[in-house]
């Protein structure tokens, strides 16, 4: 999700079929380990003009994603929630990796796990998906996130 979502079975890419689909999935990932409510989903693809079948199409969506993804998306009346280990998403490795330098004894040590980090980035977070919502509550945050440990790394070289 640290560029364009996509998925990977190990070995080839895993179709994610439309933009709203990938949306889903991007915003599950970038909430690992949380659920995400059905009306952020909303939000995330529709803003202030969501269609009145918009729930139903969230849970098409969701359902789609599991049959995809062997149902690795746990559900609860709380919302939607990915169920795959952090270091199965970029973002949980990136997340990792950033721990790992800020432990590291020396700054050599610090600066290696920083460059690891910031080589999982493909370009902006959920490229092209979503709407100004996306944009501010999830794709900035994510980009300070990133800027934050450029800096980091900056120092530590």
């Amino acid at each position: 999700m640290l560029g364009p979502v996509e998925v990977y079975d190990g070995v080839a890419e895993i179709p994610i079929d439309g933009a709203q689909q990938q949306c889903v999935l991007g915003l599950l990932a970038a909430h690992l380990g949380a659920y995400v409510p059905v009306d952020r989903l909303i939000e995330a693809l529709w803003a202030d003009d969501p269609p009145k079948t918009a729930r139903t199409i969230v849970q098409l969506k969701v359902s789609q994603l599991r049959k995809t993804l062997g149902g690795r998306i746990a559900s609860t009346t709380a919302g939607y929630s990915l169920a795959v280990p952090d270091e199965e998403v970029d973002l949980g490795r990136f997340r990792r990796l950033a721990a790992e330098g800020r432990a590291a004894g020396r700054p050599q040590e610090a600066a290696a796990a920083w460059e690891r980090a910031l080589g999982l980035w493909r370009g902006q977070p959920l490229q092209g998906l979503g709407t100004d919502w996306v944009e501010q509550r999830v794709r900035r945050p994510l980009l300070s996130e990133r800027w934050d440990l450029v800096e980091e790394h900056a120092a530590a070289r």
